[in-house]
């Protein structure tokens, strides 16, 4: 398979997560606001896309790492 396909299937995934958590975005924030008890949701909204981009680019190191080592 070439490198279009699978640069067009990454595109697509990504544009499919990034709606998907604009959706969810608000209802979220504001759960995990009350659940820790902070009245701050930006701060709320800066930790939970900090985490879920460092577990985005921890899956993409790994699966780099994966297909690298079997060259």
């Amino acid at each position: 398979m070439g490198r279009g396909p699978i640069i067009f299937g990454f595109w697509i995934l990504g544009y499919a997560l990034g709606f998907i958590a604009y959706l969810v975005r608000i209802p979220f924030i504001v759960a995990m606001a009350d659940l820790f008890g902070t009245a701050n949701a930006t701060i709320v909204g800066a930790a939970i896309s900090g985490v879920a981009g460092s577990i985005v680019m921890l899956v993409f190191l790994f699966v780099w790492s994966h297909m690298s080592s079997k060259q």
